[in-house]
């Protein structure tokens, strides 16, 4: 009975042995899984997904898929979408990316020993042709842009430095910035920037300051003039951004339909009582809205196509290169 007894507890402990030998033999490990292709690639939206080909020996709790523009092995701790499914193939959607933006992503899965991930998949997002966003006076601003009705010209939908798309010819808040003809967006342009009566002798002064030309023979705020400045997106000290440019008097000139403040506005959302600086440093000019061109003229003036005001649009007026006016950028 004893030798019956002891043979039956040998055999349960090797049963046992065995049994537990097979468990550490046997571990859970994270899932295995592939990342799908990512499809339906927009401006700021797009599809993914993945496929679990292994649970790791315990049951999948959640998937999804990471991303992210600047980690090229984005994880969980990056912008996350919860997938589908958890088992099998799952998708899952992108959402709140940037236009014309490079993203790295890759699916995931989750159980209880912990996470694992599928390949990295890089995609980019489209150009958003309806916006354009670049860097302006230390910040970075987003601009609409409008299509001309008669010319088919791309233009920005406000003047540089308005806080706004004018919702009037009149409104305050779509005026914008005034520049010295050929100078950077420096500072200078703020209504409320400094002045300094020193002439700059190179294309970009050593100051931020609106520089008083009225002693300049040339009345220009360089001395001597340099006729090549803002000429195209890669000319000298070009204010807007790449792709874009001071328009040229014959792009101002093919746009006929605009005749006054009202067609001003109704075409290219110009504001007609944004006035200038004067090149003594004052306000001026609060009856009508002025433009520049890139078009120089030799004798130390520039010709700006549109004097906006209320009944008319005077064109190839010579105004003085050390005044402040606004500017509209057009997309090459």
């Amino acid at each position: 009975m004893t030798k019956t007894f002891n043979y039956s507890i040998l055999v349960a402990g090797v049963a046992l042995t065995i049994a537990t030998g097979c468990k550490k033999n046997n571990p859970q490990t994270v899932p295995t899984l592939t990342s799908s292709t990512v499809n339906g690639v927009g401006i700021s939206t797009a599809s993914g997904g993945g496929t679990i080909t292994s649970n790791g020996g315990a049951t999948i709790t959640a998937t999804g898929i990471c991303w992210s523009s600047k980690n090229n092995t984005p994880t969980t701790s990056d912008t996350t979408a919860s997938g589908s499914a958890t088992t099998g193939s799952f998708t899952a959607s992108l959402a709140n990316l940037q236009s014309n933006t490079t993203y790295y992503v890759r699916a995931f899965a989750t159980n209880s020993a912990g996470t694992g991930y599928g390949n990295v998949i890089t995609f980019s997002t489209i150009v958003d042709t309806t916006k354009v966003s670049f860097a302006y006076n230390g910040a970075t601003v987003t601009y609409g842009v409008l299509i001309s009705p008669k010319t088919g010209r791309k233009w920005m939908d406000r003047n540089l430095g308005a806080s706004r798309v004018a919702t009037s010819a009149s409104d305050s808040l779509a005026f914008g910035d005034l520049f010295q003809w050929g100078r950077l967006a420096d500072g200078h342009q703020l209504r409320t920037s400094d002045t300094t009566s020193v002439l700059s002798t190179t294309d970009v002064p050593v100051n931020s300051k609106f520089i008083l030309a009225l002693n300049n023979p040339a009345t220009d705020w360089r001395s001597p003039s340099n006729d090549n400045l803002w000429q195209g997106s890669h000319g000298v000290n070009n204010p807007c951004p790449i792709g874009w440019h001071v328009p040229f008097a014959s792009e101002w000139q093919a746009e006929t339909g605009i005749v006054d403040s009202t067609s001003a506005y109704a075409q290219l959302k110009l504001t007609a009582t944004s006035g200038y600086r004067f090149l003594d440093g004052t306000f001026v000019g609060k009856t009508t809205g002025r433009y520049w061109t890139a078009s120089p003229i030799s004798n130390g003036g520039t010709t700006y196509l549109l004097r906006v005001n209320a009944t008319t649009v005077t064109s190839n007026t010579v105004i003085q290169r050390g005044d402040g006016l606004s500017i509209r950028c057009i997309r090459d």
